[in-house]
């Protein structure tokens, strides 16, 4: 699955993730661990790499949609989706598991084209919990959501491995 959309002269895709991809995004996902340990605390191995434990179940598990994103066909970043809330048990909802978008290209609304793409091309409801700590990345999740909700969006407050999390939950559809 393929989206394309432009902007400023901007060409900017999502694409699946094909398994044969999977070394690409586990490269993206390095850059992704190391912004995130400032919040999230994570450390490198004994290799000097971070390990991101769930990435072989996007290519095994149903309803679990890898993409990349890119920008005038350059790797910019990639959005993991699932089926895994922390407060929706809506069975037509989906959940933005990890978001990013490499520093070259944020700013620029890259992030929100994209993420508004995604949502199109999933339409129901959705649930985004970013960390409370990263007031950046709240603000943008936040955004987007008004954006896209078709009547309003809710806030519910989460925990999970000792980090406040503020889930947004909306209906786009």
């Amino acid at each position: 699955m393929s989206q394309d959309h432009s902007e400023n002269e901007l060409k900017i895709q999502i694409i699946s993730v094909k398994k044969s991809d999977k070394s690409v995004l586990r490269n993206l996902l390095e850059y992704y661990c190391y912004d995130s340990s400032e919040y999230l605390h994570w450390d490198v191995n004994d290799h000097g790499k971070f390990e991101y434990p769930n990435l072989d179940t996007y290519w095994i598990e149903p309803d679990r949609y890898p993409y990349f994103i890119k920008v005038d066909g350059h790797y910019a970043g990639f959005v993991l989706i699932n089926k895994v809330f922390k407060i929706l048990k809506e069975s037509n909802g989906h959940a933005i598991a990890e978001f990013f978008i490499l520093r070259k290209y944020r700013r620029n609304k890259i992030g929100s084209i994209a993420a508004n793409a995604v949502f199109k091309m999933y339409p129901g409801w959705w649930e985004i919990s970013p960390i409370m700590q990263n007031k950046a990345s709240f603000d943008f999740w936040l955004k987007v959501a008004k954006e896209n909700a078709v009547e309003k969006y809710y806030l519910e407050k989460s925990e999970e491995n000792g980090l406040q999390k503020q889930v947004i939950i909306f209906n786009n559809s």
